[in-house]
């Protein structure tokens, strides 16, 4: 999900945790972290030239599996779409001398999966509580998250798109921490598309999440 985890790279889910992610999986080759997601998903995920010129693709510990990994984590809420999911991918992109980092998650569901996934969404940034909650992902401490939807017009994404700004805040080894990320939900038939972008400037974050974005969306409608 969402970096705070919520972007969930997954280590937690969390944003506030994706930083240390990153540097894990970059330091393990892919064949021994994950599962292999299939042909399907491996098409849909984004190709590093179509993040940025110089940004190189790991794959998160875990990225290729759906048992004991988690794709919607927001707000302590549960979200029964976890269950219909039946494969899902989750990679990162890096470039050298970089802070800006991107996590594409793809994942594919049951019919009807995906489009519940995404009301889900909605549902929690709707009715997410002003204050702490504990999370539902093992190891990850109680957060605060702040959401504020953005408008996906002219973005080049696919329709019913969920654009978001999210700040995540929580408590961290007795220091307050405080993270934004943006993310970008979209689907196309059974399969989920999130775009989760970390670190740099606030301003680069929110474009890259809508460039990667776009550049998602083509490869879910060329998958039909």
């Amino acid at each position: 999900m969402p970096m705070i985890r919520a972007m969930r790279p997954i280590c937690s889910r969390s944003i506030l945790y994706v930083g240390v992610c990153v540097v894990v999986a970059a330091t393990v080759p892919s064949s021994a972290r994950s599962a292999d997601p299939g042909q399907v998903l491996r098409q849909v995920v984004l190709r590093p030239a179509q993040v940025g010129r110089g940004y190189v693709l790991k794959v998160f510990q875990g990225g290729g599996e759906v048992k004991g990994q988690v794709t919607l984590d927001l707000c302590g809420f549960r979200f029964p779409s976890e269950s219909r999911r039946t494969g899902r991918f989750q990679v990162a992109y890096v470039r050298r001398g970089s802070k800006l980092a991107v996590s594409n998650e793809v994942v594919s569901y049951r019919l009807g999966g995906a489009a519940l996934a995404m009301r889900e969404v909605e549902n929690a940034v709707r009715a997410c509580p002003p204050y702490e909650v504990p999370s539902t992902v093992r190891g990850v401490p109680p957060m605060r998250y702040q959401f504020t939807r953005l408008s996906t017009a002219g973005k080049g994404l696919l329709p019913g798109a969920i654009a978001l700004r999210m700040i995540a805040s929580a408590t961290v080894n007795g220091k307050k921490r405080t993270e934004t990320s943006f993310g970008v939900y979209q689907t196309r038939s059974n399969i989920l598309s999130g775009i989760y972008v970390y670190g740099g400037s606030v301003e680069q974050r929110r474009a890259m999440a809508f460039a990667a974005a776009a550049a998602s969306a083509g490869n879910l409608k060329r998958r039909g």
